[in-house]
Parts: structure tokens; C-alpha cells; sequence
């Protein structure tokens, strides 16, 4: 059975932008759907402790929002950044397997997307998983890598949480 993201009724919470001021300017947080002949990777990480118990979720979803495929993982201890960035690696591995050409990543690790995108980062650790992921993504045709508030990020970060 197909579900469309958006019939996922999941709570909204506001998020606070900016500097507070007399009058809070919030900003309406939402998933989007994948570009039009893009397939669409939501990714995230979790670790509790910090270093800590860790666990990753995953989900896929075609340019229609339908869910093609979502995972929930339990991984070894690890730091959060490091744990995201391996889950990262590791989707990214597993849509260049599918064969898929056109790819939309998204994760709410704003180190990670920003690190990915400007291609700075200054863990070693990072360096290299970060670096293999550059890899594998010069072997799609096109794609794209956004930062999104946990909020509309809330599947793949329900799911790391289970892992």
C-alpha cells in the first residue's frame, strides 16, 4: 500500500526564527515534495548521550510524495555528527545502487548539509565521510542537498529515534 507523505498527520510545532523581538516572527515549517523526476532521500541521525546508544531512519520518496521506501536502524555508539554523516554515506551508497539518476537529499543536521554543500568541515572524521559522499553523488545525473528544520524532517527523525 502507497501513503502520500501528506496524509501523515504529524503534530506542527512553530519554530522561532531570527532574533526574538517584541513581535515573534514565526516561520511555517513543511515537507516538501520531491522536484518534478527527482526521487527524494530524507536522512537523519540520532545519538543519546552523545557519544551514546545511536540509531539512523531513512525515507524515500518519489516525485508524487509516495513513501518507495523507509528504515529505521540501530547503529554503534557514535557522536551525532558522526552518526548522521555515516547514515548520509550510507543512503546516498544505496541510491547509487538503485540505479537512481536524479536525487534530493534532505536532513535537518545543519552542520552535515553545510559541511556536505560547502565542502568545509573541520572534523578529520567528517573530512572523509563527507568526502566519500561527494563520490557517489558525481554519479548521478543531477541533485540537490537541503537543510530542513527538524520539523519537516519528522519521519526520518521518528524513525532514527526507534533505531
Amino acid at each position: 500500500m502507497w501513503i502520500r507523505w501528506s496524509q501523515i498527520s504529524i503534530p506542527f510545532k512553530g519554530v522561532l526564527v531570527g532574533k526574538k523581538s517584541k513581535k515573534d516572527s514565526r516561520k511555517q515549517v513543511k515537507w516538501e515534495e520531491p522536484l518534478n523526476s527527482f526521487l527524494k532521500l530524507n536522512f537523519d541521525g540520532a545519538s543519546k548521550g552523545n557519544p551514546g546508544r545511536s540509531g539512523a531512519g531513512r525515507v524515500l520518496t518519489d516525485q508524487n510524495g509516495l513513501i518507495v521506501k523507509a528504515a529505521s536502524y540501530r547503529l554503534p555508539n557514535g557522536s551525532n555528527n558522526l552518526i548522521e554523516a555515516r547514515e548520509l554515506l550510507e543512503v546516498v551508497k544505496i541510491a547509487s545502487n538503485m540505479g537512481l539518476s536524479k536525487l534530493h537529499i534532505g536532513g535537518d543536521s545543519q552542520i552535515i548539509t553545510s559541511g556536505l554543500i560547502s565542502k568545509k568541515v573541520t572534523n578529520w572524521e567528517l573530512q572523509f565521510v563527507l568526502g566519500e559522499v561527494w563520490n557517489l553523488l558525481l554519479r548521478f545525473d543531477d541533485f540537490k542537498i537541503s537543510h530542513y528544520y527538524r520539523e519537516a524532517n519528522q519521519l526520518a527523525d521518528g524513525l532514527s529515534d526507534l533505531g
